[in-house]
């Protein structure tokens, strides 16, 4: 959006912010992988909502392998990550002493995991959505989105509670990136035969139902790549990050937000950074700002190789505030507060 449209956007979008809010309670935290303490080595660090400095707090072992993609649970008491075959869950805000496997191995990989609170008979446990290639009978062996339950008492799955949430109308393609949207909503990136393309389906106990939803898919999108989304905390907002063949764009990333019920057109959050990719976007507590990873070049210099991470309105309003600067690689933040006692 653009000009004087998206002036007459931006004040709809400020209107309307305060309806998607949430409470926030406490100072928030940032999880994010980097391999700052080695290089193509990333751990999970933390660090204060307003960035560095006090420097970031390492989360993970420094026995553990290379970590990625970290993710807090609804009470921020918890820590998920996956070593690109395995999920792990260990204490936060502070470094867990002892982590513990969830569910993954070297033959059906895990990885991309998501949390949401799930309450049953009074008790409180955790859904996790995740991709992974555990295979399917009669399918070929691709990347599809799986749901699992944690018993938070035991800190482990619990048995049979592994449910396919892949359409299995397309359970041929791969799919990656799960995030819920909400309580009873999901979103994934379809590999579809023309392109990346955002998916969104209603869920319940025993698993998807009704019929997936996806957006900017088909012939008229092709060479739009759709990645990483992710939902505010009720599920009305929908972030991702988008690149585009227009020459406008230089086939870089940016982050763009819908409405996941279409009641207003979606826009680019990140309309000025078309030299550089802005990725891997995670709404903050109150569902008002959003945390991205991004590759922009330093003042005064032509480019940049690594990736620094960045928090900003989700409205586009305002400048984006920088939360690291180093030569390493911080990505995939995860936002949420510190609980008060």
């Amino acid at each position: 959006m653009r000009g004087t449209k998206r002036y007459l956007w931006l004040f709809v979008l400020v209107t309307v912010m305060i309806m998607v809010s949430s409470t926030v309670v406490g100072d928030g935290r940032i999880a994010f992988s980097s391999d700052r303490e080695a290089c193509c080595d990333p751990a999970i660090f933390s660090m204060s909502e307003d960035g560095e400095p006090p420097p970031a707090i390492r989360m993970t072992k420094t026995d553990e392998p290379s970590v990625h993609n970290p993710k807090i649970t609804y009470d921020s008491t918890k820590l998920l990550y996956d070593t690109g075959s395995e999920i792990w869950m260990t204490d936060f805000p502070g470094p867990g002493e002892t982590p513990v496997k969830l569910v993954g191995s070297t033959n059906s990989p895990a990885r991309h995991v998501d949390a949401l609170e799930y309450v049953h008979d009074g008790k409180r446990d955790l859904y996790i959505l995740f991709t992974s290639r555990i295979p399917v009978p009669g399918e070929p062996l691709v990347d599809r989105i799986w749901r699992a339950t944690v018993d938070m008492d035991l800190e482990e799955l619990v048995s049979g509670s592994l449910v396919l949430m892949s359409p299995v109308e397309n359970l041929a393609f791969d799919q990656k990136h799960p995030a819920f949207c909400g309580d009873d909503h999901f979103v994934w990136v379809h590999n579809s035969s023309y392109d990346l393309e955002i998916c969104y389906r209603e869920f319940d106990k025993n698993g998807p139902i009704g019929v997936m939803t996806c957006w900017n898919g088909g012939p008229a999108d092709q060479g739009v790549a759709d990645e990483y989304p992710t939902c505010s905390s009720n599920g009305r907002l929908l972030a991702w990050a988008r690149a585009e063949v227009d020459p406008e764009y230089n086939g870089t990333f940016d982050i763009w937000v819908r409405w996941t019920d279409d009641s207003f057109p979606f826009f680019n959050t990140t309309p000025g950074t078309h030299d550089s990719n802005e990725i891997m976007s995670e709404f903050g507590p109150g569902d008002l700002q959003v945390a991205y990873a991004s590759d922009e070049p330093a003042a005064g210099e032509p480019s940049n190789d690594d990736f620094e991470l960045y928090k900003q309105n989700w409205s586009g309003a305002g400048l984006p505030v920088q939360l690291t600067d180093n030569d390493d690689q911080d990505l995939s933040p995860s936002w949420a507060p510190v609980l008060l006692p």
